[in-house]
């Protein structure tokens, strides 16, 4: 079951005492004193421009422990995985699950969790791990505070940044991070109730690893971008809803195409941001030969909008209008239907 709802979700991925300094355009630090300039990361890039980017400009390998913590039936489960990551600093990226410290399994559950985990690296590394996407939407909808502690992490000195909507929306971040780069070298993820959901710290880093055995993700989903507006008829054979109801602070970021992984069908899916958190809109077109969902016996023909709870995650299914649609995102159930009702009106 903890696996059943894993993949579906893959469907649709200790101080105190010390100064705190909120964190914006004008009190980020730089590599070079307290200069703050504003653009592409380099040698003066702010702090913001430099976490959003590190990934993906940072040459670096690294072992890591990864707890996430959720609600399966509304029991509290956990898993925790050690994994080796490495960037090339040019785009290239792996994550190789390693071990799996936590729940106990038998050798055949450890190596398909395992072999789950290595399938998902992409969806890992978009949207479960934290990162910021879209500077600006970032600024616009959080809050940075520089603790004014340093932190060790991996014997790397780092600056401790806590991250919130003042509104009061998502979640709390505590982070670590390496400022001459922006990686971040711990992340904790909790609830404004104070409930852990996540929690990542990197045991090992180098920022000169060799990187010549490493075997870099590739996607395997088949997914195709497609323009963020316009319609998209005579690219996927049909003309997808378009929500008209978003979760606060939430904006389109990206539109792509994928083949449903059962009968191959095309999917439109809609891809949105708050400039941390995720929230997909997946649009599968008219059901054709029956490929909705199943409704069970007796069978319903009518709408049917089907909820599944991971906490903090959810998941709406269902056949709408006699059309095929998935939204997943880590929102109130009421947004998150919401949104789905108003692309079907």
């Amino acid at each position: 079951m903890r696996l059943a709802r894993l993949a579906l979700l893959a469907l649709a991925a200790a101080f105190a005492g010390c100064e705190r300094v909120e964190v914006t355009n004008t009190t980020l630090p730089t590599n070079e004193g307290n200069q703050t300039l504003t653009g592409t990361p380099n040698a003066t890039a702010t702090l913001i421009d430099r976490i959003a980017h590190a990934r993906d400009t940072t040459r670096f390998q690294g072992v890591r422990r990864v707890e996430i913590h959720f609600e399966d039936g509304g029991q509290p489960r956990d898993f925790q995985v050690r994994e080796r990551v490495s960037a090339d600093g040019n785009g290239a990226y792996a994550i190789e699950a390693l071990d799996v410290l936590d729940p106990a399994m038998g050798d055949a559950e450890r190596s398909l969790f395992l072999t789950l985990q290595s399938v998902r690296q992409g969806m890992n590394w978009r949207y479960r791990d934290f990162s910021i996407d879209q500077v600006q939407l970032f600024l616009q909808n959080y809050r940075t505070t520089d603790t004014g502690l340093t932190v060790d992490v991996a014997g790397v000195s780092c600056l401790d940044l806590d991250v919130e909507r003042p509104d009061g929306g998502g979640s709390i971040y505590s982070l670590s991070v390496h400022s001459p780069t922006g990686l971040i070298l711990s992340s904790r993820e909790e609830t404004y109730q104070g409930v852990l959901v996540a929690e990542m710290v990197y045991e090992s880093i180098s920022f000169s690893p060799d990187l010549s055995a490493v075997a870099w993700h590739q996607s395997t989903n088949n997914e195709q971008p497609l323009p963020l507006t316009g319609a998209l008829l005579g690219i996927v054979g049909f003309e997808p809803r378009v929500p008209r109801s978003l979760p606060p602070g939430y904006q389109l970021l990206e539109r792509s195409s994928l083949l449903h992984p059962q009968d191959g069908s095309p999917w439109v899916k809609a891809t949105y941001g708050d400039g941390v958190e995720t929230l997909f809109y997946l649009h599968g077109g008219p059901i054709v030969a029956g490929n909705g969902i199943n409704s069970g016996a007796p069978r319903i023909e009518a709408d049917l909008l089907e909820i599944t709870q991971t906490a903090p995650w959810i998941v709406a299914r269902g056949n709408l209008r006699n059309e095929r649609v998935i939204a997943l995102g880590k929102v109130h159930e009421d947004e998150l239907i919401l949104m789905v009702r108003s692309a079907m009106e």
